[in-house]
């Protein structure tokens, strides 16, 4: 979410003339604003059987629930990677 808040949405508010503090400010305040309302909501619905305290405090659930985000996070850091458009932090090539 903050990489990609930082690649197109930091830009964009740049662009309205707001000094860049600012502008991490208001991305902050989209990206909190995002996951709570949007995003979390979800997750924890998709989630569900590993977030239950019961259901979710046994040991499968637990490590297939982090199998699971490992693979997520393997998928966005290569998609990051093999995307150039998205490799912001890298201008100079």
């Amino acid at each position: 979410m903050v990489m990609l808040l930082t690649r197109f949405f930091g830009p964009a508010v740049e662009g309205l003339g707001l000094n860049p503090g600012l502008t991490t400010w208001f991305s902050n305040v989209v990206s909190v604003a995002l996951l709570t309302w949007v995003f979390m909501p979800w997750a924890t619905k998709v989630f569900a059987w590993w977030l239950d305290p019961v259901e979710g405090a046994a040991l499968k659930p637990t490590i297939k629930g982090i199998v699971i985000l490992v693979i997520l996070y393997a998928i966005t850091l290569a998609i990051f990677l093999a995307t150039r458009s998205l490799q912001f932090w890298d201008y100079s090539k």
